[in-house]
């Protein structure tokens, strides 16, 4: 990846010098450290992930204040056993704290997250399963990969089976291929039956699968569930481990490749992809 910046004059440089830095970001002897939604990124799109990384995002203050407002309740909730009637109220006392614009731009956005919350409550409702603990911190060391993130809630199954639970407010769904290799899914899977969640759920804990609870999906008031079977049944347990290890060894490699994929279309740095024809002004 390019370190140099050019101005509109040839001539111009912004305190950059001018050369290609060849070296990796991670030092030899530095530890990588990846949480599981890094490792999804990086896998989706190596150069994405890096430019991301380095500040190349855009316009998703709102998207990503929803995204909070959303995951507060469902913590509330799942900590306190709030009612229907108190996860509302407190939506009410967060919403003031949301910059939605205004006019009818703000009643969009109150009428689509309000449909979020719906679909929420009526999950928290139906589930069948007992909330063993919500925004849990998982730690777990692979070789020189440290893993390290927040699991959004950890439920216990009829026959004492963990279940790892990722909430999403986005607008779409991945395949159901997909989701039995999900990274993020799979790696928190494995960091909780390594016991790497800190969650005093008995030994050995036995995980027995993971969800995708997609409450941003419009077109029905019921929260959209996929699941991932338990690593146990899958033809290779120790998949999520093996994801882990490649994504370490590229993150510590010094070059980054650009993958063209379904997200492109919305990749906030297109403008900074070689393999897309506006991103050609990076190369020299």
């Amino acid at each position: 990846s390019r370190h140099d910046i050019r101005g509109a004059d040839p001539d111009e440089w912004y305190g950059v010098p001018d050369s290609t830095d060849t070296s990796p970001l991670v030092g030899v002897d530095e530890p990588v450290s990846l949480s599981p939604s890094q490792i999804e990124g990086y896998l989706r799109c190596p150069l994405r992930w890096m430019l991301q990384r380095a500040g190349g995002e855009n316009g998703t203050a709102l998207r990503q204040s929803i995204g909070t407002l959303v995951h507060e309740l469902a913590f509330e909730a799942g900590r306190s056993s709030l009612t229907p009637e108190q996860i509302w109220a407190r939506y009410e006392e967060l919403w003031p704290t949301i910059d939605a614009g205004r006019g009818w731009v703000a009643r969009r956005e109150r009428q689509r997250v309000d449909a979020m919350v719906t679909r929420l409550v009526r999950w928290l409702q139906q589930s069948p399963r007992e909330c063993v603990d919500v925004e849990i911190d998982v730690r777990a060391d692979i070789g020189g990969a440290a893993v390290r993130g927040r699991l959004d809630r950890l439920d216990r199954d009829d026959d004492g089976g963990m279940v790892v639970v990722d909430f999403k407010t986005g607008t779409s769904a991945p395949t159901r291929a997909d989701v039995e290799v999900n990274p993020q899914l799979g790696v928190y899977q494995w960091a909780v039956a390594a016991g790497g969640s800190g969650v005093d759920a008995g030994a050995p804990v036995r995980q027995a699968g993971g969800v995708l609870v997609h409450l941003g999906i419009p077109g029905t008031d019921q929260a959209k569930e996929q699941v991932q079977p338990g690593l146990a049944d899958a033809q290779d347990p120790q998949w999520p481990r093996r994801l882990v290890e490649e994504v370490a060894a590229g993150v510590a490699s010094p070059t980054f490749a650009a993958l063209v994929n379904p997200g492109c279309g919305h990749c906030p740095v297109r403008s900074s992809c070689p393999a897309h024809p506006e991103g050609g002004q990076v190369v020299p």
